[in-house]
């Protein structure tokens, strides 16, 4: 990055000379080092000390309309949390046991056509999941809500995009996970043994 960009993204320009040929003292401020400052000021009268180091204890300041920005994240965090979290949980369950079934019936009908089911299941998009499961699940059976969120019965909204998250999820990461998992196995039960060499005792 250059001072240019640098300073295009944080508003500030480098120090220019004024018509009298000294550089300008409102524009003193370097990015990241100050070296016309002295002692600590070096690194704290820099853009960077100004603009990005609060971002590293989350002081994301103020919107244009006033509101905290941190605050405004603590609280809208929550639902998207509670979708990701299970997503993360129940997927990995998921993973982990289609991955040890596949690799239990390595080079039999169920590897060859796990592994085909998962590949055909990979070339559809995930949109097509999520559009497929509210039109089945919350349409036409009218089991859970198209879409929402509430506090007090928080589930009934939850139900089905974790469990399509960990489905969509489960297709692309066994494609070849189950594969590979199988072969591996394969090669490490088929490897030739080293012949013991007995030893003679003198």
């Amino acid at each position: 990055m250059t001072w240019r960009d640098y300073s295009s993204a944080y508003g500030a320009s480098p120090s220019r000379p004024s018509r009298s040929g000294r550089p300008s003292t409102a524009t003193t401020k370097r990015g990241f080092y100050n070296d016309k400052a002295a002692g600590l000021d070096r690194l704290t009268n820099t853009i960077f000390y100004e603009k990005s180091v609060r971002l590293f204890v989350f002081d994301f300041g103020n919107a244009d309309d006033g509101r905290s920005i941190r605050n405004e994240v603590s609280t809208r965090m929550w639902p998207s949390l509670a979708v990701q979290l299970p997503v993360l949980l129940v997927g990995l369950a998921v993973y982990v046991t289609f991955a040890l079934l596949m690799a239990f019936f390595r080079a039999t009908y169920i590897d060859f056509w796990g592994v085909v089911l998962c590949v055909a299941m990979m070339s559809i998009s995930g949109l097509f999941y999520i559009i497929g499961g509210q039109y089945v699940f919350s349409k036409i059976w009218n089991l859970v809500p198209i879409s929402g969120y509430s506090t007090g019965g928080a589930f009934k909204f939850l139900v089905l995009p974790v469990a399509i998250g960990a489905f969509a999820g489960m297709v692309p990461a066994h494609a070849g996970t189950a594969r590979s998992s199988s072969k591996k196995w394969e090669r490490i039960t088929s490897a030739p043994r080293a012949p013991k060499v007995s030893r003679k005792r003198r």
